[in-house]
Formats: structure tokens, sequence, C-alpha cells
């Protein structure tokens, strides 16, 4: 277990930066639609993270989407699930959110068990979220992202 420990005003500074980048992404992602731009960063040249949104299964109207992928930065597969919600009807929310830490989901069967519940997995999905993940071996980070990997995390790997 991680020993946590008290913030300084550097890490305060560094998390109010990144939470008005989150909140400037929600935006953007909200006037572009949150599907389009999904798949846009799909089809981006960006190897960082990958991205791939899942229909909801049958029986399933309060789940508007789900999105597996590799976040290379966190070494982590992530899975999240969008929920329609009253504040977001049209979008979702991501209600349930995991690969949030690194290493946390190690492997696609991982992140997949995450979300079959509630959204249809294509047959070679597994495949593909490994091939993701082998095209960014050696790959590094950049000086922000070690940056910020060490304030979170106390280390970059």
């Amino acid at each position: 277990m991680r020993r946590i420990t008290p913030a300084t005003s550097e890490d305060g500074q560094a998390i109010a930066i990144a939470v008005e980048r989150l909140r400037e992404a929600r935006n953007l992602l909200r006037r572009a639609g949150a599907r389009r731009a999904a798949r846009r960063a799909q089809n981006a040249e960006d190897t960082r993270m990958s991205r791939h949104i899942l229909p909801p299964k049958a029986g399933h109207p309060d789940v508007i989407c789900a999105a597996v992928g590799w976040d290379r930065p966190l070494q982590t597969y992530y899975a999240q699930v969008c929920f329609r919600t009253d504040d977001e009807p049209d979008e979702g929310e991501a209600l349930i959110w995991r690969g949030t830490e690194p290493g946390e989901l190690p492997t696609p069967e991982a992140a997949i068990a995450v979300i079959t519940p509630y959204a249809e997995i294509p047959p070679r999905l597994a495949e593909q979220l490994l091939a993701d993940m082998t095209a960014t071996i050696g790959e590094k980070d950049g000086r922000h992202q070690a940056e910020v990997k060490r304030r979170l995390f106390g280390s970059i790997h």
C-alpha cells in the first residue's frame, strides 16, 4: 500500500491546473459532442491513450456508452461506463471509471470485465487492446507528465 503524504502548496497548484484543464476538456466535449470527439480522438496520431467506444447492451436504457482503452502514461487499461443523468441526459456521465491508478487494470480482460455487463463486446476487442498497448512500447513520459506522476504517485514508474 502506498504511503499518503500531506499535500504541499505546489501539489495544490498542480491539482488546480489539472482540474481546470479537465473542465476545459469537458466543455470542449460538450460542444463537439462526446461521441464525435471520441471518434476523432480514436483516429488521431497520438498513441498515448487508445479509446474504443462500445454501444450499450439492450435492456440498459440508462447507459449511453462504454469505453475501454490503454493509458500509456499510467501503464494501465481503463474502462468507463457513461450513464444518462439529469445533468448529462444526452452525453452521459462516467459513473463507472476504473483504471485511474498506475497498473490498476493490468490486462485487456480486466478492463473488458468491467464493461461486459453494460456494453456489446466485439469479438476481437482484447486483441485490439493488446495491440494498442504494444504500439506504445518505447514511448517515454514528457517532462510535465513525469513531474505530475512524481507528485501524485511518488514516482514516475
